[in-house]
């Protein structure tokens, strides 16, 4: 026996810790991944809006009207980005089981 302040070797990982352990790095990528494809697909949402607004600004200043399909692309746009903004909590709620379950507890009246 080594004096009192001497380091203790650290155990070996079990092999039910380790598989732990990679399936919550597996959680964590998964995760990520889908709040890169949510935020891409807001980015999506914005360039829809911003491009027309772009062409009617440099239509404006070229002081001529801008063609009537742009009010079209523009109109278009807002509807996508609604829509984008109105699936994102379904999302979130079908993918994280724990955000799930206490959105699901919220609703009971008990």
């Amino acid at each position: 026996m080594g004096p009192k302040n001497s380091i203790q070797p650290i155990p070996a990982v079990e092999a039910g810790n380790s598989d732990r352990l990679r399936g919550t790095s597996l959680v964590k990528t998964s995760k990520n991944r889908l709040t890169g494809y949510l935020l891409l697909l807001k980015l999506v949402a914005h360039l829809f809006d911003i491009v027309p607004t772009a062409l009617i600004i440099v239509a404006v200043s070229n002081r001529r009207l801008p063609p009537p399909c742009i009010w079209d692309a523009i109109h278009s746009a807002e509807h996508f980005f609604a829509l984008v903004q109105l699936v994102e909590p379904f999302v979130y709620l079908a993918t994280m089981r724990d955000l799930r379950i206490e959105f699901l507890s919220l609703l009971r009246l008990t």
